[in-house]
């Protein structure tokens, strides 16, 4: 399970999160996204999806576990291996999601080769949670005046959760653009103090285009420097996380061990009411 966190919003988490997740699907992962932006999360519009489903119907008033059938309601298919959940239609009900998220995690646990995980700035206890619990925190910056000491906090805060620095990852969005050159990119991960770090190379308008119109499955099959740094690290990232990584990056996904047997839409064929 990999999470993007940040200080400060703007900095390209959704991006990152939905390429990583249309590079891993690629490679033959089993791929879940959950959007834990709840309140105004849209990695369902970066993916294509036209009708996003409410992800708050997984929580039945008076019920002590998920339901099979309200997992699978929730989930949208995306591409063979790629599916998503999230966000929730009512915005002033996601201090309510705590606990049906962190329900919902485990389940995918289970089903799932790999969950990324796409997070707001201001944290709910899901957020919290997923942070708290996963493998890899991808802790995002972009430039600005706040960058440094706002993505610094959100380090410090994930640690007094429990999670170890050597979890954490120090991720430099958008190097290369106007404000982003080498000496930003020295200064912020110095602020981050973090062993593991990564430079994704700004993508210009093509990544502001191709996302806006959920063409990022195409837009991670390019040549562009953006494209070519996400499949980069993606794979690198999935190596480390005891994926079975050969030649040019072929994965063979590690075989889940669930007993629980939903109908998820992995390989179905996606239709006009995804």
């Amino acid at each position: 399970m990999i999470a993007a966190i940040s200080g400060r919003g703007g900095v390209g988490k959704t991006t990152l999160v939905t390429a990583m997740a249309c590079c891993a699907s690629q490679l033959g992962l089993r791929t879940a996204v959950l959007d834990l932006d709840l309140m105004f999360g849209d990695a369902y519009g970066f993916l294509g999806v036209d009708e996003p489903q409410d992800l708050m119907r997984i929580d039945r008033v008076g019920q002590q576990d998920l339901a099979d059938e309200d997992i699978e309601a929730t989930a949208m298919r995306v591409a063979p291996g790629l599916t998503l959940w999230g966000p929730i239609e009512r915005p002033e009900c996601a201090e309510m999601m705590g606990v049906p998220v962190e329900r919902l995690i485990a389940v995918l646990r289970t089903l799932s080769d790999l969950i990324l995980i796409d997070t707001s700035v201001f944290w709910g206890d899901a957020v919290a949670a997923a942070v708290a619990a996963c493998d890899r925190c991808l802790i995002v910056g972009a430039s600005g005046p706040a960058s440094c000491p706002s993505s610094s906090r959100a380090a410090d805060l994930a640690g007094r959760l429990g999670l170890p620095r050597t979890k954490m990852v120090s991720v430099l969005n958008r190097f290369g653009a106007v404000g982003r050159g080498e000496e930003f990119a020295l200064r912020f991960e110095m602020a981050m103090s973090l062993k593991n770090r990564v430079r994704i190379a700004d993508g210009g308008p093509e990544v502001a285009e191709l996302s806006s119109c959920g063409h990022m499955a195409d837009l991670v099959l390019g040549g562009g420097e953006f494209a070519r740094g996400v499949r980069t690290f993606t794979t690198e990232t999935l190596r480390e996380l005891g994926c079975a990584v050969q030649g040019r990056g072929d994965v063979a996904p590690r075989e889940p061990a669930a007993k629980r047997r939903l109908r998820l839409p992995w390989g179905r064929q996606g239709g006009g009411g995804q």
